[in-house]
C-alpha cells in the first residue's frame, strides 16, 4: 500500500506542480491544486447581482432589470450567461501561464473551477454540445492549442455534453481585442466566425464557452452567427470576467473559493 501511495503521489508530481505557482509554498503530493490554501483562498468567485445575459457582475446599475449596461447598449444575441471567477489574482496568472506558457495540464482545475460554479447555479439539461470559441489557424498555429477547447472537455465530462468542434469556425485573422474600446471590438470581430454545417446547428440549445469575457463582443458575434444558423437557444460561459473592479480580499478560513 505504501509503494502504490508513493507511485501515485510520483506520478502526480509529473503532472501538478509540486509547488504552489504563486509563491513557491510546498504542496502535497497528492493535493491536484497549483495553489497553495493560502492563494487558492484568494480566487474570488462571482456573486449577485449578475447580468441575466452575460453573467457579469452588475455594478452601478438597475438590478431590477438584470441585464448589465454593456449587455443593453447593443444586440444581444446570446439568451443567458455564467461567468465564474473575477479575472483577478490568483486566476488572471494562471490563465496567462495556461494561455501563453503552455501549462496545458491547467485546463483540469480551472475547469473544475467552472464545473462546481455552473454545477451550483445552473441546470445543465437538456443543451445538445458544448462549443468553445475557435482561433484561427494562424493564432492556433502559434499557440498549439485552443485553451477553449481544453476548458471545454471537463464540462463535458462531467455534464454528459458533447463537444460540437469544427462546425463553428474562425474564417478572418483579427487583431487583439485587448486594448480597443467597445465598438472597435465589435467592429474588429464582425464576420469573423461562420457555421461550416448550419444543419447541425438548427434547433440546437448550445453552451458556448471561452476563457475570459471582457467587453463581450466576441461571444456575442458567435452567438449571432449560431442564431443565425438555427440554434434555439446559447448560453455563454467562461471562467474569468474581466470588467469591474475586485478587491481580493486577506486570506480566510474557507473551505472553497472567496465569493465576490
Amino acid at each position: 500500500m505504501r509503494f502504490v501511495s508513493s507511485a501515485v503521489g510520483s506520478f502526480l508530481g509529473l503532472v501538478f506542480p509540486s509547488r504552489c505557482l504563486v509563491c513557491e509554498a510546498p504542496l502535497h503530493p497528492m493535493r491536484d491544486c497549483p495553489l497553495c490554501p493560502e492563494h487558492f483562498r484568494k480566487i474570488l468567485l462571482v456573486e449577485p447581482p449578475l447580468c441575466s445575459r452575460c453573467g457579469r457582475k452588475m455594478s452601478g446599475e438597475s438590478v431590477e432589470a438584470l441585464v448589465c449596461a454593456e449587455c443593453r447598449s447593443r444586440s444581444t444575441y446570446h439568451d443567458a450567461g455564467h461567468s465564474a471567477c473575477a479575472f483577478a489574482e490568483p486566476i488572471r496568472y494562471l490563465i496567462h501561464l495556461f494561455k501563453y506558457g503552455k501549462r496545458r495540464y491547467l485546463a483540469s482545475f480551472l475547469g473544475r473551477l467552472l464545473v462546481d460554479y455552473i454545477r451550483d447555479r445552473a441546470d445543465m439539461a437538456g443543451y445538445d454540445a458544448i462549443i468553445p470559441v475557435p482561433l484561427h489557424w494562424r493564432r492556433h498555429w502559434t499557440r498549439g492549442f485552443n485553451q477553449a477547447l481544453d476548458l471545454a472537455r471537463p464540462l463535458s465530462r462531467h455534464f454528459c455534453i458533447p463537444v460540437m468542434k469544427g462546425n463553428l469556425r474562425r474564417v478572418r485573422y483579427t487583431t487583439p481585442q485587448v486594448g480597443l474600446l467597445g465598438k472597435e471590438r465589435e467592429s474588429n470581430i464582425r464576420n469573423a466566425f461562420r457555421a461550416r454545417n448550419p444543419a447541425k446547428v438548427a434547433g440546437t440549445r448550445l453552451l458556448l464557452l471561452d476563457d475570459v469575457i471582457t467587453s463581450g463582443a466576441t461571444l456575442n458575434e458567435c452567438a449571432r452567427v449560431l442564431k443565425r444558423a438555427g440554434a434555439s437557444w446559447v448560453t455563454i460561459v467562461t471562467l474569468a470576467q474581466a470588467s469591474g473592479t475586485w478587491v481580493v480580499p486577506e486570506p480566510q478560513a474557507l473551505s472553497g473559493a472567496t465569493r465576490a
